[in-house]
């Protein structure tokens, strides 16, 4: 390759490219994140909706004790690691209720008018609350099921509604990055439309041409893409301060999923944009150069 090639190569603004494509980068990244996070706090709502079972007065603990395997077996009851069910008993239940209002009504009534009951989290992928209110109320030793028909179905149309309004915005803000992109390498390749054109008329193929700038965008698309997974990163560690533990994303491969996307899309975008550029400056014509 003639030096005097690589000297004017070296006017590319890659500073300015790189500067570009690590921002919009990073502004994608920061974007995917708060949609993980969204997904994960819908998650945690879901998975704290509970079912109250209260059973019948006088219950036999061996019933008791049955009752319980006989709702562990259910397929809508959660199951993290461990099926999510306590158990509150009527006394239990009447101790926690004196001590949050700080009366002792059991002296004024003689009687524990309370009952001994269950309290089941119910798998997010279960909406049909009827059905399981139904399901419940018919085992034996059943007294009552206690579901908020309502609230729940409230929860999941908001959940569901906020999805997809983020998806939506999602997809514009994608395309607006690839467009961003796209038209900051078109402006830094603009600078190099002659010495292109200089390169052909002295008998270079198209090959020769095309290589050293798609060298230097995966060059740029490299560090572009390390820079903004390190801003990522420290973003993240930032916004955790600030972010209740139950809610944070806990799984640090959707964490690393996220990073490598953004990091193998800005090169992408870089690579395939700086190759049809080049190409169209090679087809243009001299009086459309200037």
């Amino acid at each position: 390759m003639p030096k005097k090639y690589k000297r004017n190569i070296g006017t590319y603004p890659s500073r300015y490219v790189m500067a570009s494509l690590t921002l919009s980068l990073t502004i994608l990244g920061a974007f995917g994140f708060i949609l993980l996070h969204t997904y994960q706090l819908q998650r945690y709502i879901k998975e704290n909706i509970e079912v109250q079972v209260y059973l019948e007065k006088n219950i036999a603990q061996k019933n008791i004790i049955a009752l319980k395997h006989k709702l562990i077996q259910k397929k809508f009851l959660l199951k993290s690691y461990l099926p999510q069910i306590i158990y509150t008993s009527k006394a239990e239940a009447a101790k926690k209720l004196i001590e949050e209002t700080g009366e002792d009504f059991l002296n004024i009534l003689k009687d524990n008018p309370l009952q001994d009951m269950f309290v089941c989290k119910i798998d997010p992928q279960y909406q049909d609350l009827q059905y399981i209110q139904q399901d419940l109320i018919g085992i034996s030793g059943v007294a009552e099921v206690s579901i908020l028909n309502d609230l729940v179905k409230k929860i999941h149309y908001n959940c569901k509604k906020i999805s997809y309004l983020l998806i939506v915005f999602a997809v514009i803000l994608l395309f607006m990055v690839v467009i961003l992109i796209h038209n900051t390498i078109k402006i830094a390749m603009y600078s190099q439309r002659f010495l292109i054109r200089t390169m052909q008329l002295v008998g270079a193929k198209s090959s020769f041409i095309c290589i050293p700038f798609i060298q230097r965008s995966v060059t740029i698309g490299l560090w572009s893409g390390l820079f903004t997974n390190i801003i990522l990163l420290l973003l993240l560690q930032y916004a955790y301060a600030y972010i209740p533990y139950n809610i944070q994303i806990k799984c640090p491969f959707q964490i690393a999923r996220m990073l490598g996307s953004v990091f193998f899309l800005g090169l992408s975008i870089c690579v395939v944009s700086t190759f049809f550029i080049t190409k169209k400056y090679l087809n243009m014509s001299l009086s459309k150069l200037y």
